[in-house]
């Protein structure tokens, strides 16, 4: 089986083609375009054999802060690996070749492979990849309303018939101002899980998320919030990638009063119930990184019902010959502050 590579440049082609696939927030063009900036654009990619589309892939061309830099590591970045029909190993190994070969020719240094959301193995054989696995818990809506919450357990039943006596109320927004409703909920969930050992960490987990990316995301309409309120005060919310029939939990952030009330169980009940009855047939509670999973956390995504997926990613090493990894390595160990004071130095012959 041939298959060649075409760059896609019409994104309305490219949700078209997309609407054929099994349904990923994080390959469509409304997500993609959020990030798009002067260092950033995103770049759409279809696999093709015997005139047929059989694949799909899109991430983020990334451009180093200086042109001197780009030997050294210029990388696209996917979210997630191939969409491919069928989606097996040896289609997805031919796919990653071709995407290989293109990154060559265009002067890539690195592909770069998240996993959010990609609940598949991504381990090409005979080419040059670094696989990393992430655990991610789904919950399938698929079935009747009840089997859905059969899987809910009781305990979390519970909780939200407290929840709902203590005068706790479901929200929904599409407004990017709630942002700054949200951050404080999330240093405050940071705080409670530091204090339980599951050591310091960023919110800002995915790759170039900052305060003014979560607005464009609300602002495209690929995301939106949920919330959960006593009277007049936010306790919990949530922000949230919706795409087709998929979903996808991207921060949760709670107060203090909010976890002695249950706030955060009541809002993925309220969640899965609400995207159920709107026709969505999976609600992916996020990932945890292989090596540091809490038990706790695991524990609270599996009692609604969530199971366990693997999730694969990984990397290239330098696509432009082996001696350039070394100097690609001491490039990312290096602030952008040093790597000016450098330049500045040179200039000036110090």
């Amino acid at each position: 089986m041939n298959i060649t590579l075409i760059e896609e440049r019409d994104i309305y082609q490219w949700e078209h083609d997309l609407g054929k696939f099994p349904a990923r927030p994080f390959i469509s063009a409304l997500w993609l375009e959020s990030f798009r900036n002067s260092k950033r654009h995103p770049v759409y990619l279809r696999f093709v054999s015997g005139g047929k589309t059989l694949g799909l892939i899109a991430g983020l061309s990334i451009e180093p802060p200086y042109p001197i830099l780009k030997k050294l590591y210029r990388i696209i970045y996917f979210f997630n690996g191939p969409l491919v029909i069928p989606q097996d190993n040896e289609t997805v190994n031919r796919c990653l070749g071709q995407l290989t070969a293109f990154a060559r020719v265009k002067g890539y240094s690195h592909l770069n492979f998240g996993s959010y959301d990609y609940p598949y193995s991504l381990s090409p054989q005979n080419l040059p990849f670094h696989q990393r696995v992430r655990q991610e818990y789904i919950v399938d809506l698929r079935g009747d309303i009840s089997d859905v919450r059969k899987k809910i357990k009781k305990t979390i039943r519970e909780k939200v018939k407290k929840s709902e006596k203590s005068g706790l109320t479901f929200h929904q927004s599409d407004s990017p101002k709630f942002i700054e409703n949200l951050l404080p909920l999330l240093e405050s969930t940071k705080s409670v899980r530091v204090s339980k050992g599951y050591g310091d960490y960023s919110y800002y987990y995915m790759p170039y998320f900052d305060r003014h990316l979560l607005e464009k995301l609300l602002e495209n309409r690929i995301a939106h919030i949920s919330y959960i309120r006593k009277a007049d005060e936010i306790l919990c919310a949530e922000l949230m990638a919706v795409y087709r029939n998929r979903a996808y939990s991207l921060l949760v952030g709670t107060s203090p009063e909010g976890y002695e009330l249950g706030a955060n169980a009541f809002l993925w009940f309220k969640d899965i119930e609400q995207l159920k009855c709107s026709g969505f047939e999976s609600f992916n509670l996020g990932g945890i990184a292989e090596d540091s999973a809490p038990s706790g956390l695991i524990f609270f995504k599996t009692a609604f019902g969530a199971e366990k997926h693997l999730c694969s990613g990984g990397f290239t090493p330098h696509l432009q010959g082996r001696f350039f990894n070394l100097l690609t390595d001491l490039y990312k160990k290096t602030s952008e502050t040093e790597i000016m004071k450098t330049f500045a130095d040179w200039i000036s012959g110090k």
